[in-house]
C-alpha cells in the first residue's frame, strides 16, 4: 500500500513519500536506480530520500553527492528498509530485505515478473505492494517512464561496441596506400529497440548492415536507418498492441532459417535481441547455421538470460565454436553503467512524480490508474495487453485540505467566476518606478 500525504509546492500537492535507495546484492549489478540529478528533482516537489553508502560507487556517483543535493546517506542497509515507504529495487528483494522493511512498504523497479512470481506473491501476502515497472504498457503517457525501451536501447548500442572489441578486423572501409579494407557486415536479428540501436550504431562505425525480424513492419524502420532488410516470403506473426513479437508458425520458421541460412555465410558478426514477455527466447540460430559462418565472426546474444537466440549460447560466457564466437555476457550495461543509470533513474523518477496526477488549484489528488494497474502486482502476472483492471481499495487517495494563503487586509468580499475574473483583468498592478518608465520609453518608442 502507499501511503500518502501531502505537501504544496508551486501551487500543486505532491506526494509525501519517503524514498529508499540500497546498493545492490547482485555483484553483476553496477547500475543503482537513483542518481543524484534525480534526487534534486525529488525532493524539490516535496518528496525525502534516504540512500545506503556507497549505493552509487559501481556506476561512479560518490555518497557526497548525493548529500550536496539533500539525501540522507546512512551506513546500515536495514536503516534504510525501515525508514523508507517506497523502496527502489533492480531485481526483487530478498527475504532478509523485506523482513527488515516497515509495514506496507511499496518496491518500484525493475523486479523480473515472469522469473519469479511466487515470491512477490509471497511479499504481497505480507502486506506490502510490488509495482514491476517491466509490466508498463506501450501508451504515450508512459514513454518517459519506459524502462525497458531506455534499457534495450542502451544494450542495442553496447552489443555493436562490444562485438568490435572481439571481432579481430574493423567496421569501416579504408582506402589506402597499402590496399582498400572492405568494410564489416554486420546481421541484427530483432529489429526492436534494442535492435534498432544497434542497427544505428554499427552503420555509424561504417559497416554494412542486413536486418532481420518476423514483423514485416520493421522493414521500413530498418530502412530508414541505412540497414538492408532481410525478407521471408510469408508473415509468420506480427506485432501484437504492445509492439512485441509473437511466436510463429512451424512453415515460416523454415522459410526463416532458410534465409538466414543464406545470409549467414557472408557476415562477420550477427548481434540476436529478440525476446518474448514472459516466455523463453526464440531459438533462432542453430548449430549448424553456425558452422555455416565463415571463421573469425563473432555473435553477441542479448537474450542469454532467457535462455539465448542461439543453441550454443552459454549466459555470462564466451564460447568458441569452429573458430566463431558466441558471446552473451551477464549484464552489458555495466560497461555503460553511469549512463544506464542515469536513464533508469530518469524512468523512476518520472514514474513517481507523473504517476499522480497535482491539480494546480490544489484540489485533489489523483492516482493514474491505468499506469498503476498495469504494473502492481497482485495475483496472476499478465501481459500488458491482457492485464485488466483490478481493485485498487488497497491504494488509499487522500484529499488534501486547500492551503489558506495569508488573509488580505481588504473589507471587501472575495469574488469569484466571471465576476473575479473581470476584477483580476482590471486591477491596477503597482510597478517599479523604473520599470514603468522602461515601458513608456517602449511605448514612444513603437509609436515612431
Amino acid at each position: 500500500m502507499i501511503k500518502l500525504g501531502c505537501i504544496k509546492y508551486s501551487g500543486s500537492y505532491v506526494l509525501s513519500l519517503i524514498i529508499g535507495v540500497v546498493v545492490s546484492k547482485n555483484q553483476n549489478e553496477f547500475r543503482v536506480p537513483l542518481v543524484p540529478q534525480h534526487v534534486k528533482n525529488l525532493i524539490k516537489v516535496g518528496f525525502s530520500v534516504v540512500v545506503e553508502s556507497q549505493c552509487g560507487k559501481s556506476s561512479d556517483y560518490s555518497d557526497e553527492q548525493y548529500q550536496e543535493v539533500g539525501a540522507k546517506v546512512v551506513k546500515k542497509r536495514t536503516e534504510v528498509f525501515q525508514k523508507s515507504d517506497v523502496i527502489l529495487c533492480l531485481g526483487q528483494p530478498d527475504d532478509l530485505d523485506v523482513k527488515a522493511s516497515k509495514n506496507k512498504t511499496s518496491f518500484i523497479g525493475l523486479l523480473n515478473p515472469y522469473g519469479n512470481k511466487e515470491h512477490l506473491e509471497k511479499i504481497v501476502s505480507l502486506g506490502h505492494s510490488c509495482y514491476s515497472l517491466e509490466l508498463l504498457p506501450r501508451i504515450t503517457r508512459a514513454q518517459n517512464m519506459d524502462v525497458l525501451s531506455s534499457q534495450s536501447n542502451l544494450m542495442g548500442y553496447c552489443s555493436v561496441i562490444h562485438a568490435a572489441n572481439i571481432f579481430k578486423g574493423i567496421f569501416s572501409m579504408m582506402v589506402t596506400a597499402a590496399g582498400t579494407i572492405k568494410p564489416a557486415r554486420v546481421l541484427v536479428i530483432g529489429a526492436g529497440v534494442a535492435g534498432l540501436q544497434a542497427i544505428a550504431t554499427a552503420k555509424r562505425l561504417g559497416a554494412i548492415v542486413h536486418a532481420f525480424d518476423v514483423r514485416p513492419e520493421a522493414k521500413e524502420q530498418v530502412e530508414s536507418l541505412g540497414g538492408i532488410f532481410v525478407s521471408v516470403d510469408e508473415n509468420g506473426t506480427s506485432a501484437d498492441k504492445q509492439v512485441y513479437a509473437k511466436e510463429v508458425t512451424a512453415q515460416y520458421r523454415q522459410k526463416q532459417q532458410l534465409a538466414l541460412e543464406n545470409i549467414l555465410k557472408t557476415q562477420d558478426i550477427v548481434i540476436t535481441t529478440a525476446l518474448i514477455p514472459g516466455k523463453p527466447a526464440p531459438k533462432i540460430l542453430t548449430k549448424a547455421m553456425v558452422e555455416l559462418m565463415s571463421v573469425g565472426s563473432v555473435v553477441v546474444d542479448l537474450a542469454g538470460a532467457s535462455g539465448g537466440n542461439c543453441e550454443l549460447t552459454q549466459w555470462g560466457k564466451d564460447v568458441e565454436h569452429q573458430n566463431v564466437i558466441i558471446s552473451s555476457p551477464y549484464n552489458i550495461l555495466n560497461n555503460v553503467a553511469k549512463t544506464a543509470s542515469f536513464t533508469l533513474s530518469n524512468n523512476f523518477t518520472n514514474f513517481l512524480t507523473t504517476s499522480f496526477k497535482n491539480g494546480w488549484d490544489g484540489t485533489a489528488t489523483d492516482l493514474d490508474f491505468e499506469i498503476l494497474n498495469a504494473v502492481r502486482i497482485a495475483g496472476e502476472i499478465l501481459d500488458g495487453s491482457e492485464k485488466k483492471i483490478q481493485n485498487f481499495e488497497d491504494i488509499k487517495v487522500l484529499k488534501p485540505k486547500v492551503v489558506q494563503h495569508k488573509k488580505s487586509t481588504s473589507t471587501k468580499p472575495a469574488t469569484t467566476g466571471k465576476k473575479e475574473a473581470n476584477n483580476k483583468k482590471n486591477a491596477k498592478v503597482v510597478k517599479n518606478p523604473e520599470v514603468k518608465k522602461n515601458v513608456k520609453k517602449a511605448k514612444q518608442d513603437d509609436k515612431k
